[in-house]
């Protein structure tokens, strides 16, 4: 038995160094990278990073950053005092934590006896819809709260006592419970959601993960669940209120009734496991979808999304109930993405490729248990597996390349989708910073032909007339700017005074 342990032990170990080493391959490119979008905001012209006061703002203050997510905050100000502002240090950090969540996921799911536990983590690993949340700085967030969101979710597993057979533990009564488990477990939850708010629905999801094991709910477990549940509900409602009133998420691009909000939601839940199974086509902003709850064919989408679960329910003598529950972990996980609750980026599209960091370990759960479930002998299996892994780490490997600069991530979505007007926006901003005006005025004019209500390149447009003295332009951009941004045609019109004037 000894020896059995060691071997096994020796196992882990190596499959364990396997996923590691798979991860910080396919994400070398990313290594190599530099700063892009938002980068400046959280990283490296933020002012809270620089000293004490800004520690103290960043958990004191929830406006002091674009969002009250202070424990990321605070590890970007560790890190800009540890190793100041160099790129890679901030990168490697992303893909380092990106393996832990891989090494993380593959213990859940052993835990709960999920059949290919261990190709679930490497999918999850390589998998390129993943290269968003790693590759861009930004997204500290995302890798560094999933870290917190699946410790919590083990040291949940242990305390609830799960994967012990029912009989064990069904019933049982509060005071024969771990009681440390439940301590670590809402601290680490805690943690989560004070990295990015999105982890709040992990109580949720811990109850279904409760009934598919025991087969129902306990009344201990539900009152266990209430302490992170409020934690959760309070944290998600001020994000929510922070993005209207901070961060913007508002004007006539929020402006959707229920009804079309129903259909975004439709559509983005199958957008995402689509773009699980055939992962191509990926790009920084996707196409903002029109809405017109007249088309019948719009409603098919959120039909066919309360229609899943349904027939998995009927099917579950036959399949089982564990499809059941990874499809309604899959939902609880995407909600706070579906478009129910306003959210800034979605001015520019509905849907992006890191808001599916935490829902896709679901969706390639339950591929990764279809898969295993196909007859195969050794042999076989581990070159199927090959077969998966290693076109889905070429993938990873090329889609970092996005990431390099500002320039190859916007001429990456200009490329995939030339209506993104911020694309063409921000491309001119760089091409402005530049000195090249000429290009930075033919990338803003598309931006405008594309989005005539943009106040930003409006502005610029305006700006760059001025420089030219072109005194009828700048009234024009000025008189539009009227129109949408009263405080951007204002200064305009100072600019256009002075060279209207002429000297005195």
């Amino acid at each position: 038995m000894g020896v059995g342990l060691l071997r096994g032990k020796l196992l882990v170990a190596v499959a364990s160094l396997a996923l590691t080493l798979a991860v910080v391959i396919a994400y070398i490119p990313a290594l190599r990278a530099g700063f892009v979008w938002d980068d400046d905001a959280n990283v490296t012209n933020n002012p809270t990073l620089l000293d004490a006061n800004g520690l103290r703002r960043i958990w004191t203050d929830p406006r002091a950053n674009q969002q009250y997510y202070p424990l990321t905050h605070t590890s970007f100000w560790i890190q800009r005092h540890l190793s100041g502002i160099a790129p890679a240090g901030y990168h490697l950090v992303n893909v380092l934590l990106h393996a832990l969540n891989v090494l993380l996921l593959w213990a859940v799911l052993e835990r709960l006896g999920v059949p290919g536990a261990w190709l679930a983590a490497a999918l999850f690993a390589l998998h390129p819809v993943h290269v968003e949340s790693v590759a861009w700085v930004t997204e500290r967030k995302n890798t560094l709260s999933t870290a917190f969101f699946l410790a919590s979710a083990l040291a949940f597993l242990r305390f609830f006592g799960l994967p012990r057979a029912a009989a064990t533990t069904a019933g049982a009564p509060p005071g024969t419970r771990a009681w440390r488990w439940y301590a670590l477990a809402v601290g680490l939850f805690a943690g989560a959601v004070l990295a990015k708010t999105t982890a709040c629905v992990l109580p949720a999801v811990l109850a279904i993960l409760l009934w598919w094991k025991r087969d129902r709910l306990e009344a201990p477990d539900l009152l266990a669940l209430l302490p992170p549940t409020a934690l959760g509900v309070v944290a998600g409602l001020g994000t929510a209120w922070l993005e209207r009133i901070h961060v913007g998420a508002t004007g006539t691009e929020f402006a959707l009734s229920f009804t079309e909000k129903v259909l975004v939601a439709g559509r983005a839940a199958w957008f995402y496991p689509g773009k699980i199974l055939l992962p191509l086509n990926f790009t920084f902003i996707y196409p903002r979808w029109k809405i017109d709850p007249a088309d019948a064919l719009a409603w098919l989408w959120p039909a066919a999304m309360l229609a899943f679960p349904v027939l998995l329910w009927v099917l579950r003598g036959r399949l089982g109930k564990g499809p059941l529950a990874a499809a309604l972990c899959y939902g609880i996980l995407i909600f706070p993405a579906l478009g129910f609750f306003d959210v800034y980026f979605m001015r520019y599209s509905f849907v992006q490729d890191h808001f599916q960091y935490l829902a896709s370990m679901a969706t390639l759960a339950l591929c990764a248990a279809a898969l295993s479930a196909i007859p195969a002998r050794g042999k076989a299996r581990a070159v199927g597996v090959l077969m998966l892994l290693l076109p889905l780490g070429v993938l990873t490997w090329r889609q970092c390349g996005n990431y390099q600069s500002s320039i190859t991530l916007w001429q990456s979505v200009i490329d995939r989708n030339a209506e993104a007007w911020i694309a063409w926006n921000n491309m001119a901003g760089i091409r402005l910073r530049e000195k090249n005006y000429v290009e930075a005025e033919r990338l803003y004019r598309k931006a405008v032909a594309l989005n005539p209500g943009f106040s930003e390149a409006q502005y610029n447009l305006g700006f760059l007339a001025i420089l030219r003295r072109d005194v009828r332009e700048a009234t024009e951009r000025y008189q539009k700017l009227r129109e949408i941004d009263p405080g951007q045609a204002a200064d305009l019109l100072g600019m256009l005074k002075v060279i209207s004037e002429g000297p005195r």
